[in-house]
């Protein structure tokens, strides 16, 4: 389990290693199903082989909260994808 991260990319970067260290080649990616997308893209570009396990609950419950989530996502996985134009 990786317990470093603060964000996402960071997530993925230090779990990355977790599994260098360890000689593992596949992971199993949990997490709310609005930040699943975000999540995969980044496994991806990180060389992870993971598989997507969305939660069948999230702490968003109502649809406001949902929806505020939602538009976040949005801009951070465009905003992602802007940053790896240039990596």
């Amino acid at each position: 389990i990786e317990e470093r991260s603060r964000i996402t990319l960071e997530n993925m970067k230090f779990a990355r290693e977790l599994m260098t260290e360890n000689h593992f080649h596949k992971a199993l990616v949990v997490s709310d199903p609005l930040h699943m997308k975000r999540a995969m893209s980044m496994a991806k570009d990180m060389h992870i082989s993971a598989y997507p396990s969305p939660t069948s609950s999230s702490r968003f419950k109502s649809r406001k909260a949902k929806f505020g989530f939602l538009i976040g996502e949005t801009v951070f996985y465009t905003v992602y994808r802007i940053y790896r134009v240039f990596q």
